[in-house]
Parts: C-alpha cells; sequence; structure tokens
C-alpha cells in the first residue's frame, strides 16, 4: 500500500507511516495536507508558516495592540 500526493508535481509515493506533518509528525494520510518548499504539512502547520498565531488566544492572525 502506498500513498500518493497529487498536490506534488512529480509522482510521489509514501509508506502510510512516513506521511506525515513536517512540524509535529502527525499521521496525513486522512487529512487534509499542504505542500510549501516540496515538505508536506498540516494544514495548522502550513497556515501558521503563512499567518503566525496570536500568543494570547492561539487564533491565526495578529490583533490590534490594546491603546
Amino acid at each position: 500500500m502506498a500513498v500518493t500526493a497529487p498536490k506534488f508535481r512529480e509522482q510521489t509515493l509514501w509508506h502510510p507511516r512516513c506521511f506525515k506533518c513536517t512540524t509535529c509528525d502527525e499521521l496525513l494520510v486522512d487529512l487534509t495536507y499542504c505542500v510549501h518548499d516540496d515538505q508536506i504539512y498540516c494544514e495548522r502547520h502550513y497556515a501558521e508558516m503563512l499567518k503566525p498565531r496570536c500568543s494570547a488566544c492561539d487564533e491565526v492572525g495578529t490583533h490590534p495592540l490594546p491603546s
């Protein structure tokens, strides 16, 4: 059994146990995956690369600072 990832330019196959997030090692066989710089990420860690999470509330994006 092998996992294919159509989001990669070339046909690449993985063992199911090897198809995991580069950051957290979460298995992605039955989950949505993202690709950045030829690395595989879960949706959470891919989003964090684009917009960091707020340390206070853990939501993606920044909040205005109180004045």
